[in-house]
């Protein structure tokens, strides 16, 4: 409010140019996040880089990563994944998450609402649960 008090002013740009709890917790380093994604196979050590991956899908005990030339089986939890690698991947069923870059659109089916992925026929199942902030997501970009 005028008349604008200096040292108040102050104190209220400094608290708005710091982070807050919540913040602070979702705060990963660009340089702590992976690049590829890894697997050891009968070929040997194979690395996809994070960009080209399409989506994640969980199956029994294992993580699929799937992409254009084919898919890895990795350790690492679709939650884990998803905290480490959102907003680019975006959660749209309990067992598969996908790369918001490589969506080609959403398609009503049998089954249910499903996503489109460029350069893979794999069509994950969006939950009912999802559909509305899935929606919503890909609108914002």
């Amino acid at each position: 409010l005028k008349p604008v008090r200096e040292d108040k002013l102050r104190v209220a740009v400094e608290r708005a140019g710091s982070l807050n709890r919540l913040q602070v917790a979702n705060f990963v380093p660009e340089q702590e996040r992976r690049t590829h994604i890894s697997s050891e196979t009968h070929r040997g050590l194979e690395m996809v880089p994070v960009g080209e991956v399409r989506c994640f899908l969980a199956e029994q005990k294992y993580v699929k990563a799937l992409h254009p030339e084919g898919e890895l089986i990795i350790a690492d939890s679709l939650k884990e994944l998803e905290e480490e690698l959102s907003p680019q991947f975006l959660r749209v069923h309990r067992n598969a998450l996908v790369n918001v870059d490589w969506v080609a659109g959403l398609q009503r089916s049998e089954e249910g609402w499903q996503v489109q992925l460029q350069g893979i026929e794999e069509q994950p199942l969006i939950s009912r649960r999802h559909v509305g902030d899935v929606k919503q997501q890909l609108r914002l970009r």
